[in-house]
């Protein structure tokens, strides 16, 4: 139970020991053949309401059971034998200082499903709900008071001998053996045998940027309808600003400009259409991907870039006492962007088993078959495939990326939220501003061919379950224009709506039919609708001739 001052400390402390505990995992995922794809240290959540275990979980790769286990234990194991670090502790009580203060700051903006679900744990679970202001307060008293050595402690009052549970699923596959009872018991033995040596981290030190970019300037603002402020910038770039106080301790990034994939070649699709999940993999500046996150402990601040068929861009948020944070790591973005090679080695071995089994997903493989119809079976239609995979150059698609991040003066950055436009202004000018710029007009291009004509028919046939997923396509040119968007926006939720009578309410054949769609400007003035829903396959063709009757 938690239900005084003591056990809510006794929480606290617990929640730290995972999150450091995590933090390690995640270390040793992102290394080259690491013992498993992905780690995680909880307590709780298992069976019942009465019970609260601690876990530890891993997935790995065929037949790769036995060494994931031992890994976990041993990691267990080095924190049971040696503890954590001070550096360790001083990041987890950051980072949780920060969470409750930012649910601290929100909480007059609290949404009422937060609440009904509180009240709800509150009644089934006996959980107390003292409110945020009260939690944050206690949180601020009690996080400095919070010792290594009683961290340390948990590991052996959690991992015993005599009460564990051990839970192995895999893919039932003749080239995938299960481990026997015999063999998961030999691996407790052999983790309790090995020698194990103290952990040890390089601590990132520094600031984001070693030296402050020499700031460029607004030369020319206005404001604009629904209370918009933009600004141009001496680089090119174009600033629109939108203060909003729907949340108070979050603003939202986006950013954009023309060209993506559809400037590079067939060849080099692949890499760009992976660039920004290398350059994530990767980290920015002086930090790999690992010291950049403990360089932003105690930070609200996140940026993540995307290149687009037609388009590059970044989309972040940030508490407003992390802007200048965000701002940073937006420039960044366009002027440190670096190759990691071992991270993009340890990605591209964790990723060759998901690869490698896709074919095995009805999903996945309906999917796939609509991509690539809708793409008329084109090139870059193609979906993600251990052969398509290796057409990725790491090299070339952080090449790719520094390309197409190497001219501000073509970006639009949008900020919304709780913004002072005036503690904004310099803000702006040093690290946006500042962005390198080039004399060139990019400008996408249609690559891909438009969506096939006339009336085109594909079954999927896979999978033992007795059940069934359609998707019916509409797709033609339209005119780009507000009135239009809104009124295809209007057709398609009234649509939805008599599907929801129809094909639910009078003809009982699924439960949630969903339309989706809308008018595009780029790469053509065209629009796409689509109908989804799933049934028993024995009603795929009632409900369909339902669809197209009500079209």
């Amino acid at each position: 139970e938690t239900s005084t001052v003591g056990d809510y400390r006794r929480d606290l402390v617990a929640q730290l020991y995972i999150q450091m505990l995590n933090g390690r995992l995640g270390v040793i995922s992102q290394k080259p053949d690491a013992p498993f794809i992905g780690a995680g240290a909880g307590k709780g959540g298992f069976v019942g309401r009465e019970l609260q275990p601690f876990s530890l979980s891993a997935g790995v790769k065929d037949g790769g059971d036995e060494r994931g286990l031992e890994a976990l234990l041993l990691e267990a194991r080095r924190a049971d034998e040696f503890g954590f670090l001070q550096s360790e502790l001083d990041r987890a009580r950051a980072n949780t200082l920060r969470a409750y203060e930012r649910m601290n700051a929100e909480r007059e903006r609290t949404e009422s499903v937060a609440y009904a679900a509180e009240y709800i744990r509150a009644f089934l679970e006996g959980e107390t709900i003292p409110g945020i202001a009260y939690e944050y307060a206690l949180v601020q008293r009690l996080l400095p008071t919070v010792t290594l050595a009683e961290i340390n402690a948990l590991a052996s009052e959690w991992i015993t001998d005599d009460n564990r549970v051990v839970i192995v699923q895999a893919p039932e596959k003749d080239s995938v053996p299960v481990p026997t009872v015999s063999e998961v018991l030999a691996v407790f033995d052999r983790a309790t045998a090995a020698a194990v040596t103290a952990y040890s981290e390089n601590v990132a030190a520094g600031e984001l940027l070693a030296d402050a970019p020499a700031p460029g300037r607004i030369v020319e603002g206005r404001a604009l309808p629904a209370g918009v402020v933009e600004w141009r910038l001496s680089n090119g770039a174009r600033v629109l600003v939108k203060p909003t106080d729907f949340k108070a301790d979050e603003i939202l990034l986006t950013a954009y400009s023309p060209g993506g994939t559809s400037l590079v070649r067939d060849q080099d699709f692949m890499s760009t259409a992976l660039a920004p999940q290398i350059v994530g993999l990767s980290g920015l500046g002086a930090f790999n991907r690992i010291d950049l996150g403990k360089t932003l402990a105690g930070k609200a601040a996140r940026v993540s870039p995307a290149i687009g068929e037609m388009s590059e861009g970044l989309s972040g948020s940030a508490s407003p006492k992390d802007l200048e944070t965000l701002l940073q790591l937006a420039h960044l973005h366009f002027t440190g962007a670096r190759l990691d090679s071992t991270a993009f080695a340890a990605f591209a071995q964790n990723v060759a088993p998901y690869l490698a089994n896709r074919g095995a997903s009805p999903d996945e493989v309906f999917n796939d078959t609509v991509q690539v119809t809708m793409g008329r079976h084109h090139v870059r239609s193609r979906p993600i495939s251990p052969e398509t995979f290796a057409e990725v150059d790491a090299a070339r698609a952080i090449s790719i990326f520094r390309d197409r991040f190497a001219d501000a003066g073509d970006f639009t950055f949008v900020f919304v939220g709780n913004v002072d436009t005036v503690a904004f202004k310099p803000l702006v000018e040093r690290y946006l501003a500042s962005l390198p710029s080039l004399p060139r007009v990019d400008s996408a291009r249609a690559v891909t061919p438009p969506p096939p004509r006339g009336v085109i028919e594909r079954i999927v046939r896979r999978g033992v379950e007795s059940k069934a997923r359609t998707i019916i396509a509409y797709s033609g040119s339209c005119e780009y224009s507000p009135e239009n968007r809104v009124a295809i926006r209007g057709l398609i939720d009234a649509f939805e709506l008599r599907l929801v009578e129809t094909l639910r309410e009078k003809l009982g054949g699924t439960y949630s039919p969903n339309v989706g769609g809308g008018c595009g400007r780029v790469p053509r003035e065209e629009f796409g609708v689509q109908v989804q829903f799933e049934s028993a396959p024995e009603n795929v063709e009632a409900l369909t001739a339902a669809v197209l009757a009500l079209a």
